[in-house]
């Protein structure tokens, strides 16, 4: 496997993690009535509550802050150089939000699922910066 493939990989499992994280909340399958009570919690205390149910904040910052995402995952599959700072501040944004969350109840295969996604996020964004990587992403003339 090319180096260039490997990276690619990574991008692709870290992206697949996501989603599946996102997907498995969505279809939680048999859920013990314990487990519902304890997801009504979810989200109590948090800082940005009031900011999540205000469909102008979705689409001035949520949409926007997704598209960039996805921006920057298409661009370091292509190993364009502003891809690599975009996906950072993406990922650490994103660390960043959960911070003022509130309380987070997670299944334990969408907890294990997005510390995968973290993790190979973090391993994505090392490579990147690290030879043989780095050079990928020089501007092309």
């Amino acid at each position: 496997m090319t180096p260039k493939t490997l990276f690619r990989c990574l991008l692709v499992i870290a992206l697949g993690c996501g989603l599946a994280a996102m997907a498995v909340t969505q279809a939680p399958g048999d859920v013990p009535q314990d487990w519902k009570t304890a997801f009504e919690w979810n989200g109590n205390g948090s800082v940005l509550e009031p900011l999540w149910k205000n469909p102008w904040f979705l689409l001035g910052f949520g949409a926007p802050f997704a598209l960039l995402a996805l921006v920057a995952v298409i661009g370091l599959f292509f190993f364009r150089p502003f891809a690599r700072p975009l996906y950072a501040a993406t990922t650490a944004i994103s660390v960043l939000i959960t911070l003022f969350d509130g309380l987070v109840v997670q299944l334990p295969s969408q907890a294990a699922l997005m510390s995968l996604s973290l993790m190979v996020d973090g391993a994505v964004i090392a490579l990147s910066y690290s030879p043989p990587f780095s050079s990928y992403f020089e501007a092309r003339r």
